[in-house]
């Protein structure tokens, strides 16, 4: 168990000095431009009485059950959940790594909260805007593993789903470069290109196998 324990730790050492080592490579300019924002958000009875009765909600959802929420980011301007401790990051920086310590393991920007935030009181979340995503990852708990540089795993990705669509199309009778992610859209426009991740940090309120029900009341 100690063994597993220091195989986490180690790997995500390795991706806090990636994440030294690209950031080292890009010009001050570039870095002067980069901008992370943290802040707290709190909801008062108020704001929940009336959130749950308003009669003018009209929020779309779409619910994915594959694939993992850092991963899916079809334009760029994600909205993602990190299911926090109360002390914001967990164990990221000790022997903890489940959803919420990989998510700071792979962009190391959202470290600085644990400088910055308290304990999060039942109804306070973090709101962190703006931090990019350095490296990837395979794994979970025991089994996570630092997987190299972010960018350079997404553009495989893509060229291999590119060839893959390219053939689909080429054995339906289609031409291959029409448009589509097979022609200049694609990774063009992606690779390269800084994310700009909103994340809202928030603790589950504990209720226990007794009181499970309570939740839904």
């Amino acid at each position: 168990r100690d063994e597993r324990r220091l195989n986490q730790q180690k790997e995500k050492i390795k991706c806090i000095l990636h994440y030294i080592q690209k950031q080292s490579l890009r010009s001050f300019s570039c870095l002067s431009q980069r901008q992370v924002a943290f802040s707290r958000r709190i909801v008062n009875d108020q704001s929940c009485s009336s959130f749950s009765s308003s009669s003018s909600l009209d929020i779309n959802v779409i619910i994915l059950n594959d694939g993992k929420i850092e991963d899916y980011d079809p334009d760029g301007l994600t909205w993602q959940a990190d299911f926090a401790n109360e002390m914001i990051g967990g164990g990221v920086l000790s022997s903890g790594c489940l959803q919420e310590e990989i998510r700071f393991s792979i962009s190391p920007e959202l470290l600085v909260s644990l400088l910055l935030a308290e304990k999060l009181d039942d109804r306070e979340t973090l709101l962190m805007e703006g931090s990019e995503r350095f490296c990837a990852y395979e794994g979970y708990a025991s089994s996570f593993r630092f997987c190299g540089d972010w960018e350079e795993a997404r553009r495989k990705c893509m060229r291999r789903r590119e060839k893959q669509e390219g053939e689909e199309r080429f054995d339906g009778g289609g031409k291959t470069g029409e448009g589509g992610v097979g022609g200049q859209e694609g990774g063009g426009k992606r690779a390269g290109r800084e994310e700009k991740t909103t994340i809202t940090a928030m603790d589950a309120t504990f209720f226990g196998r007794r009181d499970f029900a309570r939740q839904f009341s």
